[in-house]
């Protein structure tokens, strides 16, 4: 796992942690899980992907931008 991935799950973990009661992380490895790669379309790495609830939101990057990451993701 490369740093900015180790660094976005970091993020994303206290993220979650601190703004929402309820939440559910799929990790894809996508070295070893190229299908789901294939069938998620991710194109870089790291790849965050909201999926539910709708709508569907897709963030790129070590998530270190909390504010940016909570308005992507609808989080209020």
């Amino acid at each position: 796992m490369s740093t900015k991935s180790s660094h976005a799950i970091e993020n994303l973990r206290m993220i979650c942690e601190k703004y929402l009661s309820k939440f559910e992380l799929q990790i894809i490895d996508i070295r070893t899980e190229q299908q789901k790669a294939v069938e998620y379309q991710i194109l870089a790495v790291p790849t965050l992907m909201k999926i539910h609830p709708n709508p569907n939101r897709t963030i790129v990057g070590d998530l270190s931008d909390t504010e940016k990451v909570l308005k992507i993701l609808d989080i209020k």
